[in-house]
């Protein structure tokens, strides 16, 4: 359960973060990418993650977001491992699971 709640709070966080950044960004379907100096989100049990890394890769669209975050207590962190992902609904509200080695699902 501390997992899902690590979750929940990096969303709310991320989500947090976006209403208070002075410029707003949307998704696309195409292609939307992380802010290069408003791309670190804080979860308590977690630590930092980065989600702007040059080997990460992630992308945002309306639909989901892909790639890997970073973060120094636990390495990588896969958006869309096969058979699950984060979730996007077009509106910024995220859901699913992202898969970390040393983590399981989150």
């Amino acid at each position: 359960m501390k997992k899902k709640g690590l979750v929940i709070g990096l969303i709310g966080l991320i989500g947090l973060i976006g209403l208070i950044s002075p410029i707003s960004a949307f998704a696309s379907v195409t292609d939307g990418t992380i802010n290069g100096t408003s791309k670190f989100a804080w979860g308590q049990n977690i630590g930092w993650v980065n989600f702007g890394t040059s080997g990460g890769n992630v992308h945002v669209t309306d639909t989901r977001l892909t790639g890997y975050v970073w973060t120094e207590n636990y390495g990588w962190i896969n958006l869309a491992p096969a058979g699950s992902g984060v979730t996007n609904n077009a509106h910024g509200d995220l859901s699913g699971q992202a898969w970390g080695e040393n983590l399981g699902y989150v």
